[in-house]
Order: structure tokens, then sequence, then C-alpha cells
């Protein structure tokens, strides 16, 4: 353990995942209601605390150069000031936790990594891990007293190794006599797989919950979405859910199964195709996977995305990126914009069934292609009509929105035959 300059001291051994900062009379802010993962409204308020300790991601994949952005909204963090508690003992801070589970996965538990670190390899012992829940409104003093986070986000804590004991959940500030800060470590959107030990850490995670990949439940899975057709899909996946099955693929829905069962159903297997979605997030928490793994992408630039999540954890992977991507319709309330992840997919049947053929051996008859046609043009006709009805959150982007989407629909005559141009 080292001071710096600031007064902050860093612990950073070899054998560390990331960095750690311990910092004393800390003050910690909780997220604000209009807080999301792009643009973090809390976390530790110190001038003592170096900028890599911070909520981190890379930029978006549109982005013209790849960079790693500090999301943690510094405006917000020097201006706040209120009322603080103070809390006795040393504390570890675990970070923001977003609602959406993928986001949960991809940036909210990869500073887990320092309560193994810290208990059982240098003795800390921590009186909790301090965590800011995301919310879309404040929360009164008895919602506060009441709530729970979603048994599957307490299922991984407990799987990196948090008891459910330690987990605290921030709602007013508080000073801590003592916190210790870890750098994530592992980044959303990062070019760069995860280093090996953090990967040797998620190993450990893997055995301590008995997830060993000699038990071969199925060979081949087929990872759906077709329980989230208007949450973010490629329409006719019902119709490759068929073809799949015909091919002795078994067809695993993850949001019907346990935390444990869904990575021993991957560690377990041989070969996966995922259709792109938050299932995929999954795979952060396990340190190796000898499976190969197909994606289909819902986005044509979803490798950036995942390339070196999976770099780090398997020998093969590969992206089906033949996709157009349609303007989302759905508009979230108290939004001024659409949820692009909700958005509607487009596949080229010509690539997808030649890919489908040649990588991974599916037979697929002329039929097969016809029926999928079929329910892509049903898929999106469900999925207009579903948002057209829906009251928005914002009228004027609703229509805007809906006005894009034909737009676009007609502009593709030939990427599904003219069925759209009508």
């Amino acid at each position: 353990m080292t001071k710096n300059p600031s007064g902050a001291s860093h612990y950073n051994p070899k054998s560390a995942s990331a960095d750690l900062c311990e910092l004393q009379n800390a003050v910690v802010i909780p997220l604000a209601p209009n807080s999301n993962p792009n643009n973090v409204k809390g976390g530790v308020k110190s001038s003592r605390l170096d900028e890599k300790f911070l909520q981190c991601r890379w930029s978006a994949v549109h982005s013209s150069k790849a960079s790693l952005e500090t999301v943690t909204d510094l405006t917000y963090m020097q201006q706040w000031s209120g009322k603080l508690s103070h809390q006795k003992g040393r504390y570890l801070f675990g970070g923001p936790i977003f609602k959406n589970f993928g986001h949960f996965l991809a940036e909210s538990i990869h500073r887990t990594w320092a309560y193994e670190t810290q208990e059982k390899k240098n003795d800390v012992n921590y009186r909790g891990v301090i965590f800011l829940p995301q919310n879309t409104k404040k929360l009164n003093f008895i919602q506060r007293l009441n709530y729970k986070l979603p048994p599957i986000f307490k299922e991984t804590l407990h799987y990196l190794g948090i008891p459910k004991s330690k987990i605290k959940l921030l709602f007013s500030a508080k000073s801590f006599e003592s916190l210790d800060i870890p750098q994530q470590a592992s980044l959303f959107r990062s070019p760069v797989p995860i280093n090996d030990s953090y990967k040797s850490y998620l190993l450990r995670c893997e055995k301590r919950n008995g997830i060993v990949s000699n038990v071969h439940n199925h060979k081949k899975v087929y990872v759906s979405r077709t329980h989230f057709s208007l949450r973010g899909a490629f329409a006719g996946e019902s119709t490759l859910e068929a073809l799949f099955k015909r091919n002795g693929f078994h067809i695993f829905y993850p949001e019907q199964h346990t935390l444990l069962q869904q990575l021993q159903t991957y560690k377990g297997a041989e070969e996966i195709v995922f259709a792109e979605g938050g299932a995929l997030h999954v795979l952060e928490l396990l340190g190796e996977l000898s499976a190969d793994i197909y994606i289909i992408a819902r986005r044509p630039k979803s490798p950036a995305v995942f390339n070196a999540m999976l770099e780090a954890r398997v020998t093969k992977f590969m992206f089906f990126t033949a996709v157009i991507t349609l303007p989302s319709l759905f508009v979230p309330k108290r939004s001024n914009r659409t949820a692009h992840g909700s958005a509607i997919s487009l596949l080229n049947y010509n690539e997808l069934f030649e890919f489908l053929s040649k990588e991974l051996q599916i037979k697929v008859n002329i039929s097969d292609i016809e029926e999928f046609k079929k329910a892509t043009r049903r898929d999106v006709d469900l999925y207009y009509a579903h948002y057209k009805t829906l009251i928005p959150g914002d009228e004027s982007v609703k229509a805007k929105a809906i006005q894009n989407f034909i737009t676009q629909l007609r502009s593709l005559p030939d990427f599904l035959e003219h069925q759209f141009n009508n």
C-alpha cells in the first residue's frame, strides 16, 4: 500500500485484477433519478480520487475513434451538496447497479474482484459492499426500506463471492470512515480482453459454484430471444427456432432458468448459437468456455461490443452481421428519445441460410426460406401495430420514429424481395 501525493492509498500487487484505492472519510452519493449507464450522477465524491476509479466505459461503436470515457458526471458531483450521515468501519465500493440485466453484467459487477482479494488474501474484514441502485424516481423512506434487488442480481453478486449479508444499497449520501474503491476489471465495449488475473478470479468463481465443463446436458444449444420479440429482436426468429430444433439443437430460454443453470448449460455445450441479447453478457461471468460460439447479430456493429469479451474466453466465435436495424418505436415514459435497444432488425435471408449451412451444417429446405420470409413480415407488422397504439412518453418523438420506420422499410426493396415496398 503506497501513498500518492493526493493522500489516497493505492494498492496494486501483481496478482490483482486491477488497481484499488483506499480513502478515509470518503463521501458516496446515491444515483440521481435521471442517471443511466452513459451518464452516472452519483458515486464517490473526492478530489483525491484518480479518474480511473470513476465509472468508465468505451465509446459508442459508431464513434469515429474508440476511446475510454469517464461516464461519471463530474459537474453533478462537484456541484452536489446535502446532508451526510457517517458510517464507521471499512467498506468496499461496488459501484452503480443498472436496472437492465445486460448492462448490470457488463458494467456493474467488475469491481467485485476486490472483495476476494482483500478479505481472503489481505485479511481485510469489510462491514459491507456499497452499491448504488438505478431508479427512475427518488424513493421515499418506506420505498427504500422495502427495496429489493431482483433475485438474479443478488444471485450474480453471490456467485462472484459477495455474501448477501454484505450487500448494502445506498439511497442517501454518506461518508465512510474507510472506503476501498476498486477499478473496474472489465469495461463495456472495450477492445482489450480482460487480464489473466481477472480471468483467474472468474475461474475460481466457476469452481466455487460447481460450474464444470464435463457435464454435457446439451451439446448443441440455441439461445432464443423469441419471448422478447417487442423489446429488441430480429424478425422471423420463430422459424429459425424450428429449424435449429430440427437439426438437433436444444432451444434454450435463459429467462426461465437460474443463473447457475444458464452458466452450466453454456459451460457444458460444444456449440452455442446466440440470438444477440443480454444472454451473451452472461458469458462475462465465466473465465473459459470450450464451446464454439455463433452470434446472430441484431446490429451490424455488434462485434465491436463483444469481440474482446469473447476473445478472452473462447477459442472460436463468429458473428453473422448481414442485418439492418430498423428505427426503434419504443419511447419510454419520461423520455424524449426512442430506446434503441428495443428495435426490430431484418436479417438478409440469403446470406443467413448460407451462413447456417456452411458454418453450422444446418440442412435448409426451400420451404424454410419461404417460412422465414413470411414470419419476418408478420413480426414487423406485429411490432409496428404494437407500438403504433402504445401511449408513448412523447408524442412528437413517436410520430417522428414512425415516419423514419416507414421510410426505411420503403427504402429496402432489394433486401427482402420487395416484401416491404408497398
